[in-house]
């Protein structure tokens, strides 16, 4: 297997500060310092979907995208190092979607069906994560007690006046 880095300029994030800017937290508690060694570690060892694909120095700013249980956040540890285009789906500046996808694969903020079909399930993401970084595998928790899904809000049933069409 050879191994290809991608081009360095992703987009023109490098120019804009990076990928990694966050306009708040949905994670329950705040970063301590082992959680920022492993952002760093994480995100030194580059995109672990290049790294499926073959790109294994990917070049490009790594972003951190935190595992979501029943679309909560269970932490920090829980989290792998992705790429703008396999995170948030942001093309190169010279590469149309289309062109992205076919060279790359699905990203996981458009298609995250076939992102998980192509490069694996969020545990699987995360033993190779664990694996490139090499600590112990973790497994991802199940739903805390008594948290509800921020994906499925209960909705309010409306009654039709008579005569009402669809």
């Amino acid at each position: 297997m050879h191994f290809v880095a991608p081009p360095a300029d992703f987009g023109g994030l490098a120019e804009r500060g990076g990928a990694g800017v966050s306009f708040g937290s949905r994670s329950l508690k705040a970063m301590n310092n082992d959680d920022r060694k492993r952002m760093g570690a994480c995100k030194k060892t580059g995109c672990m979907a290049c790294r499926k694909e073959g790109y294994w120095a990917c070049a490009l700013p790594i972003e951190y995208h935190h595992l979501l249980v029943g679309g909560l956040r269970v932490g920090h540890r829980y989290a792998v190092a992705l790429c703008p285009w396999h995170h948030q789906g942001h093309p190169l500046r010279f590469k149309t979607i289309e062109q992205m996808r076919e060279d790359y694969g699905p990203n996981l903020h458009d298609e995250s069906r076939a992102f998980h079909e192509r490069f694996g399930t969020d545990q699987e993401l995360l033993d190779r994560q664990d694996d490139a970084i090499g600590v112990a595998r973790t497994v991802i928790p199940g739903r805390p007690e008594g948290k509800k899904s921020r994906c499925t809000r209960p909705t309010k049933r409306v009654e039709r006046p008579d005569g009402w069409r669809a």
